[in-house]
């Protein structure tokens, strides 16, 4: 299964960094997130949705041949709530993309959602994140935008299908961390990381993680101090913080903990935090201690272990500040151990034996940088607990 499209033309915005809607002659829906994998778009669908039907608002629905901006549209990959899915050709290039248009009877609070997830597509420069290639109103007044296509599978059905060796949760952990990196460098908090919400994308031999669905990312404002001022967030509560759980302000910590629990379960099969119900799984998240992984899983390296409870620490203090000190961690890890890394990490299944470590200096001498790099000191800063702290009960 490969990526997919691009084409070069400005994202839809002006000089001073706002959002742009140009007038186009066209429409194109999507699901929350712009992104939808979906069959592959370029294989004839031999029942596709009826592209006539909606659940509900005002606006007919844009069907083949329909010109959206410059894209023709092929196909309606999916509905959504507040927004459908389509699949379309670029006049210019002849590549697909995917086109998303919001309904036209939705909330002034969905409507800002819009405009800050493709402000947010617009800033990032990442790999790990689908390219916005154009923004654009209708003559209805439904925003759309188009976006890469992405055709692949989510982390979600590769849990589902396989486990992971020791080296594939390492790579996959690097990859989140430079995700959750570019995104926090602009200004954003993703607030929804989940397998759901990460893309595996395979093009020749080369494995790339992309981030998808900023549906509910808020922008890092606040006082001077820099802590963010948010209301309560939305989520889905097994990847949710404790501090999003409790609607308490959030910062870039969410993410770090969020990519934390995608990162156990990866490595381990199963949820750091169990329930019955949203309720017991709440109480659970907030109160009962974590299962190291280590214990669930016996060749997870020590370090490997300690990283996650770090990241998954119940009091943010604790966690790591950044995304960048988690992937220096887990570089740390890999490079300790000789885990295979990219595409190669992928390949290898669960049945690998343990990894061991290596001697680091040993191989730093033979591998020692020019005479006046400054050198760079990876690993743990300090010890981790593994009983998570637990904050008081507001």
């Amino acid at each position: 299964m490969v990526g997919s499209t691009h084409d070069k033309q400005p994202a839809g915005f002006d000089q001073a960094g706002q959002i742009e809607m140009t007038d186009r002659p066209s429409h194109a829906p999507a699901h929350r997130s712009g992104v939808r994998i979906a069959p592959d778009p370029r294989v004839p669908d031999e029942n596709p949705p009826d592209s006539t039907k909606r659940p509900s608002g005002k606006k007919i629905h844009p069907t083949t041949g329909d010109r959206v901006g410059r894209y023709v549209v092929e196909k309606l990959l999916s509905e959504g709530a507040t927004a459908d899915v389509y699949s379309a050709r670029s006049e210019k290039t002849g590549e697909l993309v995917a086109l998303r248009v919001l309904r036209d009877d939705l909330a002034a609070s969905q409507l800002d959602h819009f405009q800050t997830e493709a402000l947010a597509y617009g800033l990032f420069k990442s790999e790990h994140f689908p390219r916005l290639y154009d923004l654009g109103q209708l003559p209805s007044g439904a925003r759309y935008m188009a976006m890469e296509l992405l055709v692949g599978q989510t982390l979600q059905q590769r849990i589902n299908a396989r486990s992971f060796s020791i080296s594939a949760v390492v790579e996959l952990g690097i990859q989140l961390s430079r995700a959750l990196g570019e995104c926090h460098l602009r200004g954003f908090i993703h607030c929804d990381v989940k397998p759901q919400n990460i893309m595996l994308i395979q093009k020749g031999e080369q494995f790339t993680l992309k981030l998808i669905d900023l549906g509910i990312c808020r922008r890092i404002t606040g006082p001077g101090d820099g802590e963010p001022i948010l209301t309560m967030v939305p989520g889905t509560p097994p990847y949710m913080s404790p501090e999003q759980i409790r609607g308490l302000a959030l910062d870039l910590r969410t993410d770090i903990y969020s990519a934390g629990v995608v990162l156990y379960q990866v490595l381990t099969g199963r949820l750091p935090f169990q329930g019955a119900n949203d309720d017991q799984l709440i109480r659970a998240l907030l109160h009962d201690p974590v299962i190291p992984p280590g214990v669930l899983r016996t060749s997870c390296p020590p370090e490997l272990d300690r990283a996650l409870l770090r990241a998954l620490c119940r009091d943010r203090r604790y966690r790591y500040a950044s995304a960048r000190e988690l992937r220096d961690e887990l570089e740390w890890v890999r490079v300790k151990y000789n885990l295979a890394s990219g595409t190669q990490s992928f390949l290898q299944t669960s049945s690998q034996p343990p990894p061991r470590p290596v001697d680091v200096l040993a191989a730093t001498r033979r591998a020692s940088p020019p005479q006046g790099t400054p050198v760079v000191e990876l690993g743990p800063a300090a010890q981790v607990r593994h009983t998570l702290p637990t904050i008081p009960d507001h």
